[in-house]
């Protein structure tokens, strides 16, 4: 497969974005695009995304002067933002055409930046890194999010037969995942990644940021090394290999619903999820506690409900894989990727009824808590986190019955 990109074409001078190299890279990175990680479609994230395809619009940033609070002959009118020195505009508001709303209809801001920003897209970014994946026989997809502020291009090297890693590509996908933005807001990072085959669980295995310094800025982008980047992407794969080996070997570590119980207790103190709110019933006669009215904490009882049922869809562990690490990983990455209903009892007595859907988690803030449950559990299974050290749900929720 040949993507006939000229490489020296995509290094431009991305003070002066080229709008013709973009199209270039954009028609050639869609006829490769592959298909991905299943799990960033899960749990509504849909709605959040948006077409890569775009050309930054910038523009002068503009002030509405009337009536100014100084008596110094400035006529009501409007001014564009310019330094003190030479009167050059200083200040730009980057959009996103593409997104143009009935309140927004010049298109969707993205963010203020200096004048040292470039405006370069997604497709000229990409592209070179798309071309080592053509040659590598990769699988890689990018998926822009938050009106198209960010994107991120998720390489998959287990998706065909090319793959020299195959040691866990029954069981998984994995590669890495490479985030970039338009908003202003710093450099590329890189993210090793895995999906599990049975349940579409996401992970996020590792991270590095800054591992190249990618800013929109003059002399940025356009004298990046890109095939020296892209060629870094080796072994972070390693590290992610050896990251899912971990994650098998968590089937040796035993948990039973006690544990379990003050994992979830600990998974929120890392903000992976939250608990329950228990509010005291009170019997006005004898005022005394008699039960708890249950509310809120999607995520717990989402947890628990993955704990009791292995088999359901955003879990799916069996056999001996059942009450271990394991299963516990896989519940806390299901939830947060798949965002199960749960239905149950709304008090703690087991009366009455409830039904929680849980809100769709934004890509990026997916990203967070999965690195988070990733560290949760390797600290857990290599003891720098003794569960044993924490209270129970109950004695955290306040409950004394």
């Amino acid at each position: 497969m040949d993507m006939n990109i000229d490489t020296n074409e995509m290094t431009n001078d991305d003070e002066s974005p080229n709008w013709d190299t973009h199209t270039i890279a954009s028609g050639a990175m869609q006829v490769h695009e592959g298909e991905g990680f299943a799990f960033l479609t899960k749990g509504g994230r849909t709605k959040t995304v948006c077409d890569w395809d775009f050309k930054p619009y910038v523009l002068p940033a503009v002030i509405n002067v009337d009536q100014h609070p100084e008596d110094s002959g400035v006529d009501d009118g409007l001014y564009t933002v310019t330094d003190a020195y030479n009167g050059e505009n200083n200040l730009f508001i980057i959009m996103n055409p593409k997104v143009r709303t009935e309140k927004q209809p010049v298109g969707a801001i993205l963010g203020a930046v200096s004048k040292r920003y470039a405006g370069v897209s997604y497709p000229e970014v990409f592209a070179p890194l798309a071309m080592h994946c053509n040659e590598k026989g990769w699988d890689f997809k990018i998926t822009a999010y938050d009106f198209g502020k960010k994107a991120r291009m998720d390489i998959n090297v287990v998706a065909n037969e090319k793959s020299e890693l195959t040691q866990v590509g029954d069981l998984y996908k994995y590669g890495v995942s490479i985030h970039n933005s338009l908003d202003g807001s710093g450099s590329l990072k890189i993210n090793g990644v895995a999906e599990r085959l049975a349940c579409t669980n996401g992970m996020v295995a590792t991270s590095t940021k800054n591992l190249a310094s990618l800013r929109h800025t003059k002399n940025g982008v356009g004298s990046i090394d890109f095939a020296k980047f892209s060629n870094s992407i080796a072994g972070m794969i390693e590290d992610v290999v050896k990251q899912l080996e971990l994650v098998e070997s968590m089937t040796s570590f035993g948990m039973d619903n006690d544990l379990f119980g003050k994992l979830l207790v600990a998974a929120r103190e890392r903000k992976i999820l939250s608990l329950p709110q228990a509010t005291p019933m009170i019997n006005k006669q004898t005022d005394t506690v008699v039960d708890y009215s249950i509310s809120r904490g999607y995520g717990f009882r989402a947890a628990l409900m993955g704990w009791n049922r292995p088999e359901a869809d955003f879990v799916k562990v069996e056999g001996e894989a059942i009450g271990t690490a394991y299963h516990a990983y896989n519940v806390l990455t299901g939830v947060l990727t798949h965002k199960p209903t749960w239905s149950g009892a709304n008090t703690l007595s087991g009366k009455g009824n409830a039904v929680l859907t849980g809100s769709a988690l934004a890509i990026g803030a997916l990203d967070t808590r999965l690195h988070a449950v990733h560290k949760l559990m390797s600290d857990v299974v290599s003891g720098v986190v003794d569960l044993n050290e924490y209270v129970t749900p109950m004695e955290a929720m306040g409950v004394t019955l």
